[in-house]
């Protein structure tokens, strides 16, 4: 230091040497020097950010944004066999609009935000340009709403509603995230952490600084809270045309906020015409979404997003990857106002592909008319011939009116009742939706595939089957039906309790004709019950049929060596004739019918046309050609295994006699220009509650084509309730040359 004290008889050792030390003021003028060049280096920056890189800024802003949109595709129609179309996508334009710009009163938040964003970097903190600011945003919200009235001729009214529609919706849901959260946003977030004492010196000084570094200040209150649909665009006003459209995209700056979106909607046009074999497309759920995203973790094949239809129920979901289309994708240029600049598609969009069932819309609909007229009309009328059981007739709570092809195994009807309109079950308001969960009839249960009730004295056919390939019985031995079996209060005849007779001396083509329980209470006695579980499996019970709807049931079988309880004689007594614990569905009678018909063979049910599928009108009069669906052991026609020739010959003869016999059971439903053959049932349903109507069989009876199954959900008697039905049912299947070999 030049300062130091020194001995003054020392020399210096260095005299010639200079040093900053030996002079103050150039010390102070080089520090100065470096402070300048410094600052000087930064306001250099500082002009060229401002003057000459201005416009390299300015660019980037003004540089057009690209993004890339989906556009929709248009899922596959459902349609007849005659071409009529079942099931459409309609095109739909929406108007959407940002919560933000919709909200009332506008959001402080976003008020500044958007305000601030128009305003020069220099002009942020300017508290009467910011002012002026939010006051233009305010006047653009008001011309905004004006704009759509002008544009979409709407009334102003009709606007003012869906935005306090969508207001009332979004805060329900907030208030609803709040009261989870646990208070309203306004509450003190915690209490504070009590603090540790504090050390002294300069221990206690670190401390601080290192609180103060990596501890976050304490809040007094809870930031506001944000929910996802108060960022999000909103539905303002859907199915507006094209015009609209057209305005909003090309005028962006006039619209700020709203933006049109391309959707369709699902149109049955027929209302509840097959309402449960048709299904139903709507959103798919979170969980479902979140359950294949699971599955396909590399991508959904079938490119799922939030807020895409899926098939529910019925064809639409059984032949959803069939159906459903795959969206494109297009690439938009817009301009730092929204006002699109270019539109180029990327990848076309894929619309689905059609399905076409296997029934004509005019069967189909006369069908489901005969089931209706029954469950709405009911009877009480006592018929002139006495059926196998006569009851009290309410009207019937459901049913279904099922007929198939005996070759293909092709659905020519498929009718269930009650049903609900499809474009109901769309978009329900709550009333409607009210109304149809309490209604006791339940409409929404699909009993083409999931009623499974007894089949009562239907199942006596099978129950034929087994006593003659077992050698039970013999077809022309006689045998004497007193109304009762051993004791006249049990094991008895509907006759025998309503007149106090019996059948009398009875064959087995008497005892189908008349249903007479005795005959096959006797049979089961020296039968057993094994035979009667296997040729029930055999002819396809307690199995699937095939059919190409989702959720079909498979009924249940009762099994003698245990399982279901103790087994008693009288329960082999009650399954010869269809009760105890043996269940069906309709499609299952309809596939045992058409096994009979055909000499043998269960046919897979189903409903969608495949390549190769024959009408039933196909091949030469007198043949029975069998046609496959698909393969697969529920999709290709099986031979029942075991028949011996002529067993079903019997079966055939004894069922006509039921409709052409003046006592048979099922005379009411006898029709003069075709011969029909069938057989009917009234089961018990237990619980005091009215017994199940049943009548099926098979037209013409000479040359078999269709099979059919006429189901009354606590109909009452089979032969009273249903034979009508079936008359009809025939007269219509003929009327279309379904029977004649026309078509």
């Amino acid at each position: 230091m030049r300062d130091a004290p020194r001995p003054t008889f020392t020399a210096d050792p260095h005299p010639e040497r200079w040093s900053v030390d030996a002079a103050p003021t150039a010390r102070l003028a080089l520090l100065f020097l470096a402070f300048l060049t410094l600052f000087s280096l930064i306001a250099a920056r500082i002009v060229w950010i401002q003057g000459g890189a201005r416009d390299r800024f300015l660019a980037v802003w003004d540089r057009p944004v690209e993004s890339l949109e989906p556009i929709p595709a248009r899922d596959g129609r459902i349609l007849s066999a005659d071409g009529q179309v079942l099931a459409y996508d309609a095109p739909r334009f929406d108007l959407l609009i940002h919560y933000r710009w919709l909200e009332e009163p506008a959001n402080d938040a976003w008020l500044t935000a958007t305000a601030r964003e128009r305003l020069a970097p220099s002009d942020r903190r300017k508290k009467a340009k910011l002012a002026a600011a939010r006051e233009e945003v305010l006047r653009e919200r008001v011309r905004l709403w004006q704009g759509l009235v002008d544009v979409t001729g709407r009334p102003a009214e009709e606007l003012a509603s869906s935005r306090q529609a969508i207001q009332t919706r979004v805060e329900r849901m907030l208030r609803a995230v709040e009261a989870r959260r646990g208070g309203a946003p306004t509450e003190p977030a915690s209490a504070p952490l009590a603090e540790a004492p504090a050390r002294p010196g300069l221990p206690g000084l670190w401390d601080r600084v290192v609180k103060e570094l990596t501890t976050p200040p304490q809040r007094d209150r809870r930031d506001p809270l944000v929910i996802q649909e108060q960022l999000n665009d909103h539905i303002l006003v859907r199915n507006v045309p094209l015009p609209v459209v057209a305005a909003v995209e090309s005028q962006g700056a006039r619209f700020p906020g709203v933006k049109t979106h391309v959707a369709t909607d699902r149109v049955y046009p027929h209302g509840d015409l097959a309402a449960h074999v048709l299904g139903l497309r709507q959103e798919i759920r979170p969980e479902d979404l979140a359950v294949r995203q699971e599955r396909y973790p590399g991508g959904d094949p079938l490119d799922y997003r939030a807020g895409d239809r899926i098939g529910q129920g019925g064809i639409e979901r059984t032949y959803e990857a069939v159906l459903r289309g795959q969206r494109g994708v297009r690439r938009i240029t817009r301009n730092r106002r929204g006002e699109t600049l270019s539109s180029v598609i990327v990848r076309e969009p894929r619309d689905g592909h059609d399905v076409t069932l296997t029934f004509d819309l005019a069967v189909q609909l006369r069908a489901e008319q005969l089931l209706d007229g029954a469950l709405s009309a009911g009877s009480n009328r006592v018929p002139e011939s006495l059926p196998e059981e006569v009851n009290e007739v309410s009207s019937p709570t459901g049913g279904c009116v099922v007929a198939v092809d005996i070759r293909t195994g092709a659905l020519l009807a498929a009718a269930t009742a009650p049903r609900v309109d499809q474009q109901l079950l769309l978009h329900p308001d709550r009333d409607s939706w009210k109304q149809i969960a309490k209604d006791p009839r339940r409409p929404l249960f699909a009993r083409l595939t999931q009623a499974a009730v007894p089949p009562g004295s239907v199942f006596k056919v099978v129950s034929a089957v087994a006593g003659l390939q077992e050698g039970a019985i013999q077809p022309d031995e006689p045998f004497l039906c007193r109304g009762f079996l051993n004791e006249p209060d049990r094991d008895r005849c509907a006759v025998y309790r309503h007149t106090g007779r019996g059948h009398g001396e009875t064959t087995l083509g008497d005892a189908l004709c008349w249903s007479c329980n005795v005959y096959f209470f006797d049979m089961a006695t020296r039968l057993g019950p094994g035979p009667l579980e296997d040729w029930a499996y055999r002819f396809g019970f307690g199995v699937r049929t095939g059919i190409d709807l989702p959720g079909e049931r498979v009924g249940a079988v009762p099994n003698p060596r245990g399982g279901g309880g103790k087994w008693y004689p009288g329960t082999t007594r009650q399954l010869a004739v269809g009760q105890a614990s043996l269940t069906v569905t309709p499609l299952q009678v309809a596939r045992m019918m058409a096994a009979v018909a055909n000499g043998g063979t269960l046919v897979p049910l189903h409903l969608r046309q495949a390549p190769g599928d024959e009408s039933p009108s196909a091949g030469g009069q007198g043949t029975m050609e069998l046609v496959e669906f698909a393969s697969g052991p529920e999709r290709a026609a099986q031979p029942i295994e075991g028949l011996i020739p002529g067993t079903l010959e019997r079966i055939r003869e004894a069922l006509r006699l039921v409709v052409e016999d003046p006592q048979g059971t099922g005379r009411s439903a006898h029709l003069g220009r075709v011969a029909i053959a069938g057989k009917t049932g009234t089961a018990e349903a237990g619980g005091g509650k009215q017994d199940h109507a049943w009548f099926a069989g098979y037209a013409p009876a000479e040359e078999p084509r269709v099979a059919f199954v006429v189901f009354l959900e606590h109909g009452g008697s089979g032969g009273k309730a249903a034979g009508p039905l079936v008359r009809e049912l025939v007269r219509t299947l003929d009327d279309a040359g379904l029977l004649r070999g026309e078509r």
